[in-house]
């Protein structure tokens, strides 16, 4: 009986503009396509994948691992009936089948209770899970595991696999709230991070930036952020999806993590959302858009171009290309809440406690503080005083 075992790339690019790879296998007259769970930038044929593709030699022997067990199963199984030859021939390239979840299934079923920019995180975690071991369940996946895990990543910074390190040990905890497992690997595996310096501004910093003479276009961008830092470093899309204030104040609930947040409106703060004020949304910025991620990415632009500029000669010779001088070259919308986070400790000796009131962290997970009223005129005030610090 005739066996042909090939590796693919799909022809069409998924929305990152990668190509899916796939296993034909071709056994008698059972002809069957399986995706392994890898992509690539760019399409190859047979097994050896690009050197100059991301983590190139990880994503090759995995695809060798993953033929060679092929062979080895139909060699041993010539004559199995069709139905269950199928299953097992995708149970050995995806690790799971219709009847059974696996780890990263589970993942996906965490991301589907969460907000579409935490969800999508999330689910690129189940991505890398089934890349690397597309079997693994609560059992396998064990302190070894992990260590697998991180080293086959070995190309990323340790802040990036921590973020999916961190996303696995949450839905270990979840899993075993549900009883779904009583196995938890993290109990003596650390995860591994950089501490990377705070990316804030110096009260004088944010003063300069304030009050300098930006360009017309860039004005709603530096106002924005100011608008940001008032609101003690509110996240993006906390801002951008806000429906508008709440008797005066700005109340919302963290997308990331579903904290309550209550916070007062500084007459700085108030004067930028009268500015801008939306139809729909607390800010015109938003009116007529589908996300606000779009929005955050020209924004990221343009406070990085908010400075001097100089016109400089193009490549054909006509003085027409802008070349930008940043005040700030590394200055971000997350600066916003670096910002007032280290104003309020470093120049107004803050409690770190109360800070993390203002920006929506859960500020104890005693079971004291389950019986202590949280009193919001301490936020309040921490914010009003950092305002007033940087206008005075």
């Amino acid at each position: 009986m005739k066996t042909v075992i090939s590796v693919f790339c799909r022809s069409g690019a998924n929305r990152n503009g990668e190509y899916g790879v796939s296993v034909r296998v071709q056994h008698g007259r059972l002809k069957l396509d399986v995706s392994t769970g890898i992509t690539v930038s760019e399409r190859f044929h047979g097994l050896s994948v690009p050197r100059k593709e991301w983590n190139s030699t990880a994503k090759g022997k995995r695809l060798l691992r993953t033929v060679a067990a092929l062979d080895e199963y139909l060699m041993a199984n010539p004559r199995m009936p069709e139905g269950e030859m199928r299953k097992n021939i995708r149970l050995i390239v995806t690790g799971k089948t219709p009847a059974e979840k696996v780890l990263a299934d589970y993942v996906e079923e965490y991301a589907g209770r969460l907000a579409d920019h935490t969800a999508g995180i999330y689910r690129l975690t189940a991505r890398k899970i089934r890349e690397y071991d597309a079997r693994a369940d609560f059992f396998s996946a064990d302190e070894d595991w992990l260590a697998g895990f991180r080293s086959f990543y070995g190309e990323m910074s340790d802040n990036g696999i921590a973020i999916h390190l961190r996303n696995i040990r949450t839905v270990f905890n979840w899993a075993r709230r549900k009883k779904l497992t009583d196995r938890y690997p993290f109990y003596y595996y650390k995860i591994k991070e950089e501490r990377i310096p705070p990316n804030n501004l110096t009260v004088d910093e944010l003063r300069k930036l304030r009050d300098y003479p930006v360009e017309p276009w860039q004005e709603v961008y530096r106002d924005i952020f100011m608008l940001s830092f008032y609101l003690a470093g509110v996240n993006v899309g906390d801002l951008l999806l806000s429906p508008g204030l709440r008797d005066g104040r700005f109340v919302f609930r963290r997308q990331k993590t579903g904290q309550y947040v209550d916070l007062p409106v500084v007459p700085e703060a108030r004067r930028i959302i009268e500015k801008y004020k939306g139809r729909d949304h607390l800010l015109s910025v938003m009116d007529g858009r589908a996300d606000y991620h779009s929005f955050m990415r020209r924004w990221n632009i343009a406070l990085k171009k908010i400075g001097t500029q100089e016109v400089v000669p193009d490549k054909i010779g006509k003085r027409r290309k802008i070349i930008y001088h940043p005040l700030f070259p590394d200055i971000t919308t997350y600066t916003a809440r670096y910002t007032f986070a280290s104003i309020a400790a470093n120049d107004l000796d803050i409690s770190e406690v109360q800070i993390g009131r203002c920006l929506g962290h859960s500020w104890s997970k005693t079971v004291t503080a389950r019986y202590i009223a949280d009193d919001r005129s301490k936020v309040d005030m921490v914010v009003r005083r950092v305002a007033e610090y940087v206008n005075g």
